[in-house]
């Protein structure tokens, strides 16, 4: 049985979890689940995208395309932001 501060942590690392999804798509009309290919197919934003590479995986709650920052260096266009909040 995890400890009492564990659990607490993990309740509102959910809520939090929760909060931020839902003003992503307050923010965003029509975001919705996909995969990393989805953004080179013109969308914007996806949620809860599984990326994996080789023996590598990471599950991103949200993806989001990194134009503006591309625009400002000499980066790749495929370069993409992560976050997972």
């Amino acid at each position: 049985m995890p400890h009492e501060y564990v659990r607490l942590l993990e309740e509102q690392a959910r809520r939090n979890r929760i909060k931020y999804l839902n003003r992503i798509e307050q923010e965003h009309f029509g975001v919705r689940a996909g995969n990393a290919a989805d953004l080179s197919n013109g969308e914007e934003v996806l949620l809860e995208v599984p990326l994996r590479l080789h023996d590598l995986a990471a599950d991103c709650d949200v993806l989001t395309k990194a134009s503006w920052f591309i625009s400002r260096q000499r980066f790749p266009e495929n370069l993409y932001v992560i976050e997972n909040r």
